[in-house]
């Protein structure tokens, strides 16, 4: 939000450096002023991106070296299952993620989800599964099993995501997905 101003300012303050140097044919002070004006606006943007930069980088790797000195303890920190449940990752841990393709918060924790998925150990796999809890989720189940059964899952899952959240499609019946699917190189 702050980068608009900035711009619109520069905008200005380029225009009216133009109208100067056009309408004298010199450089007067006026012109000049402008000039530099426009050069420190721009040095401050380069100074405040390499600073964002800068922070951001720091906070990512305060972010790993906490993950790696945590320990966790049984009781305070996670529950033991007295009664285990039925995995599909056999001995492995298995971290499950429920999911529907038209929910937002879903859509925006999709790159969590593979940042995560990239620190996972042999010792787990990670499991994807659509949430039905109603009737109108039952077609992200859809999407999500066709995609799966024609072995598109890993390819089309993001840009599935992107097209009901970034570009608003509806999918309001199954030949929009079945176009949608063949506009991204599936064989209909």
């Amino acid at each position: 939000m702050k980068k608009l101003p900035v711009l619109i300012v520069l905008a200005v303050l380029a225009a009216a450096g133009y109208f100067f140097i056009s309408e004298t044919g010199e450089d007067n002070a006026i012109a000049k002023t402008i000039q530099n004006a426009q050069v420190e606006v721009i040095e401050s943007q380069q100074v405040e991106q390499a600073a964002s930069t800068q922070a951001v980088t720091i906070v990512e790797a305060e972010v790993v070296e906490a993950h790696q000195e945590q320990t966790f303890i049984a009781g305070k920190d996670y529950v033991v299952i007295d009664k285990p449940v039925a995995t599909d990752t056999g001995d492995k841990v298995e971290v499950r993620e429920l999911f529907w393709y038209y929910c937002p918060h879903c859509y925006n924790l999709e790159p969590w989800i593979y940042a995560m998925e990239e620190t996972l150990t042999d010792q787990a796999e990670f499991v994807r599964q659509p949430s039905v809890l109603g009737e109108g989720w039952i077609s992200g189940a859809f999407f999500f099993y066709v995609l799966k059964d024609l072995e598109e899952f890993d390819r089309l899952h993001t840009p599935l995501f992107d097209a009901i959240h970034k570009h608003k499609i509806k999918f309001n019946s199954q030949e929009e997905f079945v176009n949608w699917l063949g506009d991204n190189g599936v064989d209909i």
